[in-house]
């Protein structure tokens, strides 16, 4: 049966937490006092996250949230550099293991600027999904083919379980890379397969 796979982006192929901790650095720098900085970023992740409403909340003057965003939308458009290393190692293994599409939270203009910089990862993505407004497992529900086996990899519980609710017959995945600090999960090996690292969820695709 062909393959449909739906990747997330974030802390599944896309080392976030490396990105974060350039631009908090930056900001500190700036004078922020770093619980602040991080405590605006956990606000606006659930919200929307852009560089402009993150330095705004911070109150910095006009002219310095233009100058700082952009310079830091230059470094996200330099993207290959955040890619986990085994992304980089085995990308191109990812067109045969099936259709590809992006299945990515957040806000769409954001989102796509940070994938567009990832030159590695486009070439094998024939869709991209920047989720908004909807959740995944609705996406996943809408997008449903006769024929096609949905698979979906992604490092967030929340999002498993409302795929798991909403699109019932996706085979889920769960990025549990050892960096990120995520805690084990009851769910794990019961509604979905545990992975830390790439290299073992194309094992898991090409075995199915």
């Amino acid at each position: 049966m062909r393959k449909r796979i739906y990747w997330d982006l974030d802390f599944t192929m896309y080392d976030t937490q490396l990105l974060i901790n350039l631009v908090r650095a930056d900001m500190v720098a700036l004078g922020s006092a770093l619980a602040d900085v991080d405590r605006i970023k956990d606000e606006l992740s659930t919200v929307g996250y852009t560089f402009e409403e993150h330095l705004r909340r911070l109150h910095y003057p006009e002219e310095v949230i233009v100058q700082r965003a952009n310079s830091y939308r230059r470094l996200q458009s330099s993207g290959n550099q955040f890619l986990y290393p085994d992304i980089v190692t085995n990308v191109h293994r990812f067109s045969a293991m099936g259709e590809c599409c992006l299945l990515t939270f957040g806000k769409p203009d954001y989102q796509r600027h940070k994938f567009e910089g990832i030159e590695l990862l486009r070439p094998h993505f024939s869709v991209t999904h920047y989720v908004w407004g909807v959740t995944k497992g609705e996406v996943v529900r809408a997008n449903q083919l006769e024929g096609v086996e949905d698979w979906v990899i992604d490092d967030s519980i929340e999002q498993l379980e409302d795929i798991r609710l909403k699109a019932p017959w996706a085979k889920l995945i769960r990025m549990h890379r050892p960096q990120t600090g995520a805690a084990a999960h009851p769910e794990d090996g019961l509604c979905w397969r545990v992975a830390r690292d790439m290299e073992t969820v194309l094992h898991i695709l090409e075995e199915s």
